[in-house]
Order: C-alpha cells, then structure tokens, then sequence
C-alpha cells in the first residue's frame, strides 16, 4: 500500500461524507465490480437451478447466502484500484479461491447476518487477522463509523426492492394494450418459470447494488484508518518532501548550468599562451608545497599514549543528526531507553481497609481531624471483635430469611396477575377457528355498493338478467355481488368490514372453510374488477354461468 498512489482525498469525514466517496468510487470501477459479482452469481444459480428445477426458491437462497463471497472479489479489486494498482477479472478468476478463503465458514454462518459486514470485511480479506486479533481490531473501527455501515446495508435493500417493481412494473407496461393479461392468474397460478423469471429480475438488481454497497462499506473503512493513522497528515509530509526535493534539484541543476558558463567565459578571456609555464605558476606551486610542510605537524606523546574512546563516546561523536535516518534511529533508541527506565515502572497496587496511623502529621488548623476516643474504639472493636460474632449471625440469618420472603412475594404477585389477567391471556394464545361466528357490526356501504337487507330484490337473478338486457353489464354483475355479500353478511354472518375491498372480502370467504362458497365468490370478484374497473367486456356464457352458479349456492333466494 502505497499512500502516494492514494486516490481519493484523505481529510476528516462523516459517516454520510465516507458513504458518499464510496459511491464515487464505485462509478469509477462500476461495470468490473458488477461483473466480478454478477458472473459467479449467475454461474452458482444456473448450477443449483438445474439440481433442483423444482424448487426455485432454494436455488434463489443459496445463491443469496453466498453473497459475502461474491462481495470479497468486489473488495479485492476496488481496493487495489484505489491505490492505482489496475486488476483485471482474469486475474481475480485465476486467484479466485485464494481470494475467497480466508474464515469463509464464519463469514457463511456466524457472521453472515452482521449489519456491519461491509465495514468488517476490510479486516478479515485485507489484513487477514483472525481470532482474538481481529475482535480487538473491530473494537477499535467500530467506536465510529459503525452506524454507516448498518445504514448502508438497509439503503441498499429497499434500493433492491425498489428496483424489483420498477423492473416488474416496466415488464406489464410494455405488454400492449389489445393483449387479455390477467394479472391475477399470473400471480395466483405462475409456474416454475415465472418464479425463475422473477428470481432473475431480484439478482439482476441485487448485482447492480453490490458494487455500490461493498464500496460504501470500504470507504468507511478506509475512513476510520485515515482518522486513526493519519493519513492526511502523512500524505502532506510526503507532499512537502516530494516538492522540496523537486526544487533542490531545479536549484541543483541551475547552479550547475551556472557554474558551467563561468568557466566557459573564464576560459574564453585567458590568453591562449598556457598558465603552467610563467614564472608565476612556479612561484604559486612552491608557496602551496611549503604551506602544507608547515600545517603537517608531528603528534605529540601524550596523544599517542591517550586511551582510545569507548563505543558509546565513538556512536555520539560519530552520529550525524543531519542525516534523517540516523537520527530517526537514535531518537527511538532514546525513547525506548526512557520507557524501560524506572520512571515508567513504578507501579504500586494497595488494597483493603487501614486505620489511620496516629504518629502521621496532624492536618493543618481548621479541617476536621478524626477524634482521639473514636480511633481508641475502633483499635478495641478489632482486638475484641469475636464477642460480637452471634450478632453478626443474627444480621446474617436474618439477610436469608429477607430474600426468601422476597422470593415469595415475587411469586405471588407473578401468579396474582396471570389469574387476574387470564382472559387476555387465553385470548393472545386461542387460536379462532374458521367456523366460529364473530358478532360483528354489518357494514351498510361496501365499495361504493349499498349491501343493506332492505336494497336486495325481491328476485335477484331475474332483475341481474333485466339489466343484461338493457345493455348495463356493471349493474348486472353489481346485482350479484351485492346480493351475494348481503346473504354472507346477514345470513352466513361473514366478517366483512366497510374498509374491505372485493379482493380482501374474497380472501375472508376463502378463508371461512366453505368451498363451494369460495368457488363461486372468487370468479365472480375477478369478473365485477375487470367490467367496473378495467372497463373489460363479460361474455354472456360466463355471465349465465355466474347466475347458475349464484343460485346453486343461494338456493333459497327467491
């Protein structure tokens, strides 16, 4: 890792701040995450899909619960990319399971439902600690930043479910407008094949998140690092190192080319004859030979005799504090010098109760000082202590017979307010059966339709057959599901409430157990929602079914 290759702008930021780089980074690599996830994702659906044809919804949830898998190949290329160390997917496919592997079992079943698992991953795939190790490290990330990833992960599900109907709802946009598609069939009687079409359209749109949610979570790792280890510090050290070293060079090359023409423009002045051979050039060397014979002196005894200098007063003259590294080494020799010295060891531990010293200082005039006779009682208390033992035996008897009648009193009042209670009770755990009749309130209006005894007609499949006739079909099917919900209402006693639509007062009949009822309620819904609603015609054989079959299951209607 390289801090000068870094990317993004290491600087103070918030949860939201971090979550929001995440997603710039993730734009930048978008299309190479998506595909590192998506092609393995696929790949592993396909495969348990052909196993196990007949169950969809296992294939979907295995492919689900395999997710941190494919998030790690989606980590280990953002976080190369991000230092500017380009991967390709051909070389993650060939380092895929040294990818994946590191404590792949906890990340499938302990962890696997960890709301912070994009902000944990980082320290699991890219510092491959394990055990104790990691539990302190999380410690340490999680006292900030953790809530972000949590919120992550719920914003990136309801972006999930979002675009789950926008994808189903674009699909019945697009049928056109003169095809017969009845949406209730296709929900109340799909096949294997519309449960796969539909397990397709969820992973499609669980693949384009991923990206996005693995980068969020990394970012907010990379985050809590540059607050802990100070990357922007650093990296505008090195910035500062890296200029200044460009402008010594600049200065560098300057005086260089400087110097250069100088003596370019002293030799060009000179004469051509050569310097060497005057009178002056021999007097100039003979002055130098006699000046060095002369700085040349002989060393005295003494400083033969004198006694070498140690190692230590050797490494102090010698160190050079102008070079950075050797004095980056003796610095922390020094400071670990001072930390193993006494100064940091001195540790004192004291514990239990004393009575103060009476030869101690007597503290100053004007606080309170412990009287005289108290201390004398205390030191005759401690030397005759054992007397008083049966009263300590007492208190102690008496602390047990105190719990247990607090004991008592918690157990009766636990079964004071079950007994007082117990209609509540029995009512939270009873379950209703289907044929126990609720009293209910009959409603007088549902769904714009008047479903009191008095509105019903004398004959009611005479006056539907009347309206038939006459050309108004939503009157005629009106008739019968307003004439049926009033026999189920006030004959059958049906817990039907002003607020229900026909589609829930549909699932209360079903729900009631009586199956030639329900047989006969759900078409007729389905047809009064398609002429009232969606403006649809009903043919007239369906229309004299409905009436044969109304009067086979009212035959008692007039």
């Amino acid at each position: 890792m390289q801090l000068s290759q870094f990317k993004a702008v290491a600087k103070p930021r918030n949860a939201w701040q971090a979550i929001d780089l995440g997603f710039v980074i993730a734009k930048t690599a978008y299309w190479k995450l998506f595909f590192a996830g998506a092609i393995p994702a696929f790949l592993c659906f396909a495969f348990f899909s052909i196993l196990f044809w007949d169950i969809p919804l296992l294939s979907a949830a295995i492919t689900w619960w395999l997710k941190p898998v494919w998030e790690r190949a989606q980590l280990y290329i953002i976080s190369r990319e991000i230092f500017a160390d380009t991967v390709s997917l051909r070389h993650v496919a060939r380092n895929y399971w040294h990818i994946i592997k590191t404590d792949l079992l906890w990340w499938l079943t302990l962890r696997r439902f960890s709301p912070t698992r994009s902000f944990d991953m980082p320290v699991t795939l890219l510092e491959q600690l394990k055990g104790k190790v990691r539990r302190k490290r999380l410690t340490v990330l999680h006292r900030r930043l953790s809530n972000g990833a949590t919120w992550s992960l719920i914003t990136g599900a309801n972006i999930e479910a979002f675009l789950i109907f926008g994808f189903i709802a674009a699909f019945f946009m697009l049928v056109p407008q003169g095809v017969q598609f009845n949406w209730a069939e296709w929900f109340e009687n799909r096949s294997n094949l519309v449960d796969y079409l539909y397990y397709i359209v969820w992973m499609v749109a669980m693949t384009l998140v991923a990206p996005f949610y693995v980068c969020a979570g990394f970012s907010l790792y990379l985050q809590r690092r540059i607050d802990l280890e100070g990357w922007d510090i650093e990296i505008c050290f090195r910035d500062l190192v890296e200029r200044r070293q460009k402008r010594n060079a600049r200065l560098s090359s300057s005086a260089t080319a400087i110097t250069l023409l100088a003596c370019l423009g002293i030799s060009a002045a000179l004469p051509p004859e050569s310097f060497a051979n005057t009178p002056d050039a021999e007097t100039a060397k003979t002055e130098t030979a006699q000046t060095i014979n002369t700085d040349i002196q002989p060393m005295s005894y003494e400083a033969l005799n004198s006694p070498a200098p140690t190692d230590e007063q050797a490494d102090t003259a010698t160190t050079d504090y102008h070079n950075p590294s050797v004095a980056a080494k003796q610095a922390r020799e020094d400071i670990i010098a001072i930390l193993k010295g006494e100064d940091y060891r001195d540790i004192q531990l004291e514990k239990g109760w004393r009575l103060k010293d009476p030869t101690e200082e007597k503290s100053p005039e004007g606080e309170d000082t412990i009287p005289e006779w108290l201390i004398n009682f205390a030191d005759w208390l401690d030397r005759h202590g054992s007397m008083f033992s049966w009263l300590a035996d007492f208190f102690r008897s008496g602390a047990k017979l105190i719990e247990l009648l607090l004991w008592l009193a918690v157990i009766g009042l636990t079964l004071f307010l079950i007994l007082r209670f117990r209609h509540l009770i029995r009512r939270a755990f009873t379950m209703r059966t289907p044929q126990e009749e609720v009293e209910v309130i009959p409603p007088k209006v549902m769904f714009g339709l008047d479903v009191t005894e008095e509105s019903l007609p004398e004959n009611v499949l005479d006056s539907a057959k009347l309206s038939w006739q006459e050309g108004d079909h939503r009157q005629a099917l009106g008739i019968l599901l307003r004439s049926s919900i009033i026999k189920l209402l006030h004959e059958y006693k049906f817990p039907f409430h002003e607020g229900n639509t026909e589609k829930e007062c549909a699932e209360i009949v079903e729900q009631q157990g009586k199956a030639e009822i329900t047989s006969y309620f759900w078409p007729l819904t389905r047809q009064w929602q398609a002429v009232a609603y969606a403006h649809r015609e009903c043919s007239a054989e369906t229309f004299i079914h409905l009436c044969q079959s109304w009067e086979e299951v009212f035959h008692h209607a007039q």
